[in-house]
């Protein structure tokens, strides 16, 4: 019992201890382990600097053939990693979060998730960042990290955010799951819009119940005045069809040259129409900063409910980057996977005990 609280104790004091020296636990004897920090190590012994009973640090040399190395980050496989391979930075990561009892283990799996989310948004940026939430050191952290996660997942689906067991309660009556249903369509409206998917923002937008989550929602009016910048967003000369007839050849796909020869029309390639210039594409016209803004706060304060499971009326907590979203003129910062945590992504090469750019 002695010896498991020395080793709580020793891993509580990872803050003090200097970033090349790496953690290690050992098993001396069957069920007694203590852990520590490696001094120097070699072939035939290692010595591990650890917190004694008085207080102070106490080195010690162990013969390697008596002791049994618990766990241990290796540096080996983190200067295996490349920014090639993307998923063995997830693959490490998913192995550190499992030694729940080392802090240093999970500090090292949140930088290896955050590079893969960082290297592959599209493929490992939900997992990693859901991941993240779950081994997060602090609640805020966690609620930053599960809804990056979301913001990630190209379907935006909200179960990202079941990473943490619920605690047990009475079974939710049939007013509870219709408001919770009604929050998922609202976070769904809010993702749609701002992803420029006006129909499904429009349709999400008129569910049962939603309108109730609008009058307790921030930052975006009522129900109605969400449905008019849907409108308004629609963009005036394609009508959300994303292309216009050619002008040239009236959509036929073929002009007459000077010759008097039909041949493909240069314009629109034969196709008879082409992107739509007055909103490149997208459908919709984009919206203003403020709208952003306001599409932005509403859909963490989904997040935020969802996740706690409860309707928090009002605006969204002043806390976190919820916060920063009040400060025009550039909400997107917060959603930067650069910003979200104290590592730098960038950073995915490690040399000589240290993080670098490649």
């Amino acid at each position: 019992m002695f010896s498991r609280r020395l080793t709580m104790l020793c891993l509580a004091i990872l803050g003090l201890a200097p970033r090349t020296a790496w953690p290690i636990e050992v098993e001396i004897a069957p069920k007694n382990r203590v852990a520590g920090y490696v001094v120097r190590e070699d072939a035939a012994s290692v010595t591990i600097r650890m917190l004694s009973a008085d207080g102070k640090d106490k080195v010690t040399t162990y013969d390697r053939s008596k002791i049994k190395i618990v766990h241990q980050v290796s540096k080996d496989r983190l200067e295996k990693l490349t920014q090639t391979k993307p998923k063995e930075y997830r693959d490490y990561a998913d192995e550190l979060a499992l030694r729940t009892n080392d802090p240093e283990a999970k500090e090292t799996a949140l930088r290896l998730f955050l590079i893969a989310a960082h290297l592959s948004p599209a493929d490992l940026g939900s997992y990693c960042l859901a991941k993240m939430g779950q081994i997060a050191p602090t609640p805020a952290e966690s609620r930053r990290y599960k809804a990056m996660a979301v913001l990630l997942d190209p379907k935006g689906d909200p179960a990202t955010l079941k990473s943490e067991p619920a605690k047990k309660g009475p079974a939710a009556g049939p007013e509870a799951k219709n408001q919770a249903a009604a929050m998922l369509s609202f976070q769904t409206a809010m993702r749609a819009i701002r992803v420029g998917s006006l129909s499904e923002a429009r349709e999400a937008a008129r569910k049962d119940g939603v309108e109730k989550i609008f009058a307790a929602a921030p930052a975006v009016g009522d129900q109605k005045s969400f449905l008019q910048i849907c409108t308004d967003s629609v963009c005036p000369t394609c009508r959300l069809k994303k292309t216009v007839r050619c002008a040239k050849c009236n959509g036929k796909g073929k002009a007459i040259n000077m010759f008097g020869v039909p041949e493909l029309c240069s314009m629109c390639a034969g196709k008879g129409e082409h992107r739509c210039g007055s909103c490149d594409g997208t459908g919709m016209s984009a919206l203003n900063d403020e709208q952003l803004r306001g599409v932005l706060q509403a859909e963490l304060w989904s997040i935020e409910c969802i996740a706690s499971g409860e309707l928090k009326p009002g605006s969204v907590a002043d806390r976190g980057w919820s916060n920063v979203l009040k400060t025009p003129p550039r909400p997107a910062v917060a959603l930067s996977l650069e910003t979200i945590s104290e590592f730098d992504p960038r950073q995915c090469v490690f040399r000589k005990g240290a993080w670098t750019m490649p």
